[in-house]
């Protein structure tokens, strides 16, 4: 599956079934907008059905991002409505190429693991998604009792590691990396 990175795409030869793909990164340094920007070309452009499940940001800020992104008109104006006549037929054309895609976005706050794997199961069998996006891993509840959050995280990555070579579809997870860790100059970690 293309990530529409072409670099990222030579080196990796794209996203591979049955693969995790974790992005770490620091507190607003853009990893939501990269898996959507990814998820935006796999859907839109290269019209590979893919499913993004939002523990985060709700599915009308998702869409504001993504109408802004393909429409190439900065958010700022959309939400205050300073558009030039031109920019309404950019947004049309931008909503309809988002409307024919065949991305289906899921906004569940507090969402446990046992929900996205049966809403994944769901999407993979009736839509047949070819890639699954998590914004963000750390938000994903477990019915487990862990109570140390590495080994929280790690029982989350094990079953969606195991959820990717069960539908064969690689799945691409957002995670912050630990505030402690790049304050006190430690080593970064999850």
């Amino acid at each position: 599956v293309p990530s529409g990175l072409k670099e990222l795409d030579q080196m990796t030869s794209g996203f591979q079934k049955s693969e995790l793909i974790i992005i770490g990164a620091r507190p607003s340094v853009g990893k939501t907008a990269l898996a959507l920007t990814m998820a935006a070309h796999t859907a839109i452009k290269e019209k590979i059905p893919t499913a993004f499940f939002s523990l985060e940001m709700s599915d009308m800020q998702l869409m504001m991002r993504l109408l802004s992104s393909e429409a190439h008109i900065p958010s700022e104006n959309l939400r205050s409505g300073l558009l030039r006549m031109k920019d309404f037929q950019d947004i049309q054309d931008a909503a309809g190429r988002i409307y024919d895609a065949p991305l289906y976005i899921v906004d569940m706050p507090n969402m446990k693991l046992l929900d996205l794997r049966a809403m994944a199961r769901r999407l993979r069998t009736q839509n047949e998604v070819q890639i699954i996006f998590v914004d963000y891993l750390r938000k994903l509840r477990t019915d487990s009792k862990i109570t140390d959050e590495r080994l929280r995280v790690d029982d989350i990555l094990t079953n969606l590691t195991d959820l990717a070579k069960a539908y064969n579809t690689p799945i691409f997870a957002i995670s912050e990396l630990a505030r402690d860790s790049y304050k006190s100059g430690q080593r970064l970690r999850m």
